[in-house]
């Protein structure tokens, strides 16, 4: 119906113009789309913006690139899309320089939440720790819980040890709603900087401060922080104990956890099981 209406238009303002085009971007026809996008006697950045997102959603990212270039105007958004996709595309020279050239243009990478935490997960997951908790640090609202999630895990993966303590005790100050797979991500996290007791407070946390149920992954990762850090016995116990049904995957951990803490005796009963 939405075509039709607009094709009876005597005048079609610029608001229309791109509703229509973001009603075809998000309904999967790109080709008709840029068709319109083509025709349109005025274009303003919503409108690039539109354009540029849905030909990347189609993995078009020479062309997304293409239109990028030739935007007479670019907006923060317009950028943020922009890096993210160069990231993604392992453009990683690109992604910096125009990051760094943002201020320098009075735009903000943390104008718009969604977009500036896609932008902080992508800079994470390359590896790019400072690039991404600057993005981090300068968002103007509230971070997402995607958003800490992504640097908590990336700062616990890359042996950042006191960073990820730092936001481990923010998280918990500031009263961040998490869900079930964030607490497993900061489960990880603890697991990778060794970290037994704020394990142990975050596993405690889930039921008691947000009503979450602990599942067989979250008592899988105290069982790993627990055989990390040695203490065997209370990683026994935990496997004996949870209201979980134990499997090989448990009970090896705790045996590679025996050879690594010399425990030979509790190795030798385990594997006697």
């Amino acid at each position: 119906e939405a075509p039709q209406e607009f094709d009876a238009m005597p005048r079609k303002p610029l608001v229309s113009w791109n509703t229509m085009l973001t009603v075809y971007a998000r309904s999967g026809y790109l080709s008709q789309a840029r068709a319109l996008f083509d025709l349109m006697p005025n274009r303003n950045t919503v409108s690039w913006n539109a354009m540029i997102s849905a030909t990347l959603n189609h993995g078009n990212f020479q062309e997304a690139k293409d239109l990028f270039d030739t935007m007479p105007y670019q907006n923060a958004v317009s950028c943020n899309i922009m890096i993210v996709a160069y990231t993604n595309e392992g453009r990683l020279d690109l992604a910096e320089k125009l990051f760094d050239a943002m201020p320098k243009r009075s735009f903000s990478p943390s104008s718009d939440v969604v977009l500036t935490t896609a932008v902080c997960l992508a800079y994470a997951q390359a590896g790019h720790l400072e690039k991404s908790m600057a993005v981090f640090q300068s968002m103007p609202q509230q971070p997402t819980a995607v958003a800490w999630t992504a640097m908590l895990t990336s700062l616990a993966y890359s042996g950042d040890r006191a960073r990820a303590l730092w936001l481990l005790h923010a998280v918990k100050i500031q009263g961040i709603c998490l869900d079930a797979v964030v607490f497993k991500s900061v489960l990880i996290a603890c697991v990778h900087i060794g970290v037994l007791r704020l394990a142990i407070e975050q596993f405690v946390s889930m039921s008691f401060d947000f009503g979450l149920g602990p599942g067989k992954e979250h008592y899988r990762c105290v069982l790993n922080i627990l055989a990390r850090v040695g203490q065997l016995e209370l990683a026994e116990d935990l496997i004996a104990n949870m209201p979980f049904e134990d499997d090989a995957v448990d009970w090896e951990a705790l045996l590679a956890a025996c050879v690594v803490h010399n425990d030979r005796q509790r190795g030798k009963r385990l594997a006697a099981k």
